[in-house]
């Protein structure tokens, strides 16, 4: 997003035609603070990832900011959980309504990074370049948004960003809360999270796309259609 052109204000009185070529009045420049970035609406992305909007709607992703556990833990305790259920309520130039759409596409898609440690995971949200990031490697860069080739998204430890919680109480000690990712790890499964969660069928990543190109459901439900040999336990012979 662009700086907004400052404005010249001349400061005295103006030269007098026989004195133009003595020093001009100082002119100084106003400036502008950088208009804040001012995240998406879904259905924005909609307009070319039609396929994805379609699912998103009916996912938990959509309905974290509403879910009434989290509504009634922010209102007792403090806005801890607006992390991982409504990300954007902490972004500037956020409004109401992108931040009721808990987990849409600019968090999803601004997440350049992830860390997963002993509390939990940790995540990096980027919104300021126009960049989205995402498992797309081969697509040319356009004017709407520029793309950030992420293998990342493709890997489990993506979803351990929020997946994963432990909190430390009052008393010093660890509670776990969301273990999803440790269990995960501990199950020993060849299959990823993307795998079960996110599965691939062809058709049309965006408008203009051909349509023969595997795309990920964004309904994020295990609906048992992968492969069952992808789930096999490690020590299963």
């Amino acid at each position: 997003m662009g700086g907004i052109s400052g404005l010249l204000a001349c400061e005295g009185p103006s030269p007098s035609p026989v004195a133009h070529h003595k020093a001009m009045p100082e002119v100084k420049r106003r400036t502008h603070a950088k208009p804040a970035y001012r995240p998406k609406l879904a259905r924005r992305c909609g307009e070319c990832h039609g396929n994805h909007l379609e699912k998103w709607p009916g996912s938990g992703h959509a309905q974290s900011a509403k879910s009434k556990l989290y509504q009634h833990a922010r209102g007792t305790e403090d806005a801890g959980c607006d992390r991982c259920h409504a990300p954007l309520r902490a972004v500037a130039g956020s409004e109401k309504l992108v931040v009721e759409e808990g987990i849409n596409w600019e968090v999803c898609h601004g997440i350049s990074a992830v860390r997963h440690g002993e509390l939990g995971g940790t995540f990096d949200l980027s919104l300021t370049d126009n960049r989205k990031f995402g498992p797309v490697c081969d697509g040319n860069q356009h004017y709407f948004h520029k793309l950030g080739c992420a293998p990342l998204f493709e890997e489990s430890k993506f979803c351990a960003s929020c997946h994963s919680w432990t909190r430390t109480l009052a008393n010093g000690k660890k509670l776990p809360v969301f273990t999803t990712f440790e269990e995960w790890q501990a199950s020993g499964q060849v299959a990823t999270c993307q795998d079960c969660h996110m599965q691939q069928e062809r058709g049309s990543l965006a408008t203009g796309w051909r349509n023969d190109r595997l795309i990920s459901d964004h309904g994020f439900l295990a609906a048992g259609k992968f492969d069952a040999s992808l789930t096999m336990n490690k020590q299963v012979e």
